[in-house]
């Protein structure tokens, strides 16, 4: 049986993973497109929170996120693949904790990326 983890978690374990003492350009850009995946698919599945699409946008532009179109392709693909891992583990009310405690305005992630509807 194979286990699959809600994307708030599976990001959660590789942040906490032990980083390579210097990252590429396109790892932190591939590490941020990856994030903002998992802000878009919890705002999709937390009726409380919703994205803040100025910070957001402010983040992307600083890693030039979204000057390809493919760029919002593969976020949304991501976005949908772990919003529908979240809601077949039905973990949707933990996915908005952990959502809120790294993405809310308190974020330990990235703070300011989600907020109260």
């Amino acid at each position: 049986m194979r286990l699959t983890l809600p994307a708030c978690l599976s990001a959660f374990i590789l942040a906490a993973a032990p980083a390579a003492s210097a990252a590429s350009a396109g790892d932190v850009r591939s590490d941020l497109i990856e994030k903002i995946a998992d802000i878009v698919a919890i705002g999709r599945l937390c009726p409380a929170l919703e994205v803040d699409m100025i910070n957001v946008t402010t983040v992307s532009r600083g890693s030039r996120i979204g000057e390809r179109a493919e760029d919002y392709a593969v976020i949304e693909t991501l976005a949908s693949a772990r919003e529908g891992a979240v809601l077949r583990a039905g973990l949707t009310d933990s996915a908005c904790l952990d959502g809120a405690r790294r993405y809310g305005p308190g974020g330990s992630t990235l703070p300011g990326m989600l907020r109260q509807r």
